[in-house]
């Protein structure tokens, strides 16, 4: 049984043994970006102080993410921040790159930088060679962080994933609910949803 990591503790195991990968942090983490170190063209986000590579996204899910944000800023307009592929602090060595985020807009207002977990409703990843990576890791990391609403857009299976009571002593969702086709889901963030209207097909 994998061991879930805690906000300090990297989720993935080092490349030998007895050895461990060195940990940034948030600041060190911004000042590399500073200085040039790292680019926009660095595919990587910040994960419990490691630099991990993001994938390529296809098509399908491209147009999903295209799809949320419609259908979201359609549903919200100007209530609530959305922000589809934006990066969202988790202190103090996390910087994830979900591919939607829908927070408070007073809060980030009063931000000089990206979202903080006590201003986000709900994250969401669209995930398909992913899936696992956002079931385990992801969970872990934005449910120690306490956000209230987690999905993940299942495109292997076509389902609909809620995850919802987060256990920020263990991590991960203490309530997981999955929605295939033809199923309307209820979100306590978003309200009655199905994932035809998320895929758009």
């Amino acid at each position: 049984m994998t061991a879930i990591p805690t906000s300090q503790s990297p989720p993935i195991s080092p490349a030998g043994a007895g050895r461990t990968p060195h940990q940034l942090s948030l600041e060190r983490y911004h000042a590399m970006i500073e200085a040039g170190f790292l680019t926009e063209n660095d595919q990587v986000e910040l994960i419990f102080g490691q630099l991990i590579d993001t994938l390529p996204v296809g098509n399908r899910h491209r147009r999903c993410v295209n799809r949320i944000n419609r259908l979201f800023v359609t549903r919200f307009g100007e209530a609530f921040e959305c922000n589809p592929q934006n990066p969202v602090r988790i202190p103090p060595n996390s910087e994830p790159e979900p591919d939607y985020a829908v927070c408070d807009t007073e809060a980030v207002r009063g931000y000089r930088e990206h979202a903080l977990p006590e201003a986000i409703h709900l994250l969401i990843e669209v995930s398909d060679t992913t899936l696992d990576y956002d079931r385990s890791v992801k969970a872990a990391l934005y449910a120690l962080a306490g956000v209230r609403e987690y999905w993940i857009i299942n495109l292997q299976s076509d389902q609909l994933e809620i995850h919802t009571l987060p256990n920020r002593t263990e991590g991960g969702y203490d309530s997981v609910r999955r929605f295939g086709r033809g199923v309307a889901a209820e979100s306590p963030f978003f309200g009655p949803v199905t994932l035809e209207e998320l895929l758009g097909e």
